[in-house]
């Protein structure tokens, strides 16, 4: 869902402010049944209730008792089949969302490893969101608090604590 509702604010909010930007969201998961269900893109009502009621009806098509998002608001969007203990997607970003599972699950060493990884294919300035009950593992450079209190943090060139791989 987080992919989409990114390519959803971006094109009802964003786009036109950025023209010159293009907008390209790389997901991943290390389950393929979650990836295949993920591109469908079709959610029960619980998921899409709290979007403005104008928004539902512009980027969604009702079938029975689903709401499948449009063609349209999904092409920007490319869903792989990985496990980031093990590797990352390919590329450079300005922004990886992190939530709710590498600092809520994983020991602080492999957090520290994941986070180094994160970092290479994070842009200087770019930005990092993790859960908002999480945090970064104590004494890390390579980042710094942008919005503390929604655990957002920008890439700095100043690194210590991490071990790149």
């Amino acid at each position: 869902e987080e992919p989409y509702t990114l390519a959803i604010i971006w094109h009802l909010q964003l786009a036109l402010q950025f023209p010159a930007l293009a907008l390209r969201i790389v997901a991943s998961d290390a389950d393929p049944a979650m990836c295949r269900r993920a591109e469908q893109a079709c959610y029960a009502f619980g998921s899409v209730k709290n979007l403005p009621a104008p928004w539902r009806a512009q980027v969604f098509t009702q079938e029975a008792d689903r709401y499948c998002l449009k063609p349209a608001y999904r092409r920007e969007c490319t869903f792989l089949v990985q496990d980031i203990r093990e590797t990352m997607p390919p590329g450079r970003f300005d922004l990886v969302l992190c939530r709710n599972l590498v600092f809520t699950y994983f020991d602080e060493a492999l957090q520290r490893e994941t986070l180094a990884r994160i970092r290479t294919r994070l842009k200087t300035n770019g930005a990092l969101v993790i859960g908002i009950h999480e945090n970064l593992p104590a004494a890390v450079s390579g980042f710094a608090p942008w919005q503390e209190k929604l655990r957002i943090y920008r890439k700095t060139d100043v690194v210590s604590g991490l071990q790149p791989i």
